[in-house]
C-alpha cells in the first residue's frame, strides 16, 4: 500500500505541472469578446515554462514543450511550430539562467523573466515579420510584453503554492 501511495504522490508531482500549463493555455484562449483583448493577453505558458524549470527542471520535457506550442499554435491561429520553437528556445535560454534566477530574491526571479520573456517574444515577433512578409507593429508585442511581466508576480504566487502542496 505504501508502495501505491508513493506511486501516486510520484505522479501528481510530473503531471501536475503539465496539466496546469496546458490550463493556462486554455485559459488564454477563451474568447473574450473585447476587440484586441486576445492580441494582449499575457503569456501564461511562458511564466509557467519559467517557474517550472526555475524551481523544479526537467518536470516539462521538451516534448511536451514541442506539443504544448502546437496546441497554443492551433488555438491561436498561429503558424504550426512556431510556439513550439519559443517554447523550447526560451526553456534552453532559461537553462543557462538557472544558476542565476533559482534562489535569488523575487526582484531578480521577476527581472530574469522579463528579460528572457522579451528576447521569446521579440523572437516571435521577428519570425512572424517574416512569415508575413512585413514587419509588425511592434505596439501590441509590446503591451502582451508587459501584460505578461506583469501577470508574473500573482502566478508566480500561485505556483508556489502548488509546489509547496506537492512538496509536503
Amino acid at each position: 500500500m505504501q508502495t501505491l501511495w508513493h506511486r501516486l504522490e510520484r505522479f501528481s508531482l510530473t503531471i501536475t505541472p503539465a496539466a496546469l500549463t496546458v490550463f493556462f493555455v486554455l485559459l488564454t484562449s477563451i474568447p473574450l469578446h473585447i476587440p484586441g483583448a486576445g492580441q494582449v493577453m499575457p503569456a501564461l505558458a511562458l511564466i509557467c515554462i519559467y517557474y517550472w524549470n526555475t524551481f523544479s527542471p526537467g518536470l516539462l520535457p521538451y516534448t511536451f514543450l514541442a506539443a504544448l506550442g502546437l496546441l497554443e499554435d492551433t488555438l491561436y491561429g498561429m503558424p504550426l511550430g512556431l510556439s513550439s520553437a519559443v517554447n523550447i528556445l526560451f526553456a534552453v535560454m532559461l537553462l543557462y539562467e538557472h544558476r542565476n534566477f533559482g534562489r535569488a530574491q523575487f526582484g531578480a526571479v521577476w527581472f530574469g523573466f522579463a528579460l528572457l520573456s522579451l528576447i521569446a517574444m521579440v523572437i516571435e515577433w521577428i519570425i512572424m515579420s517574416f512569415y508575413q512578409g512585413q514587419v509588425l507593429p511592434v505596439a501590441t508585442d509590446f503591451l502582451r510584453w508587459l501584460a505578461t511581466s506583469f501577470a508574473y508576480p500573482p502566478m508566480h504566487l500561485l505556483l508556489t503554492r502548488v509546489y509547496r502542496v506537492l512538496m509536503e
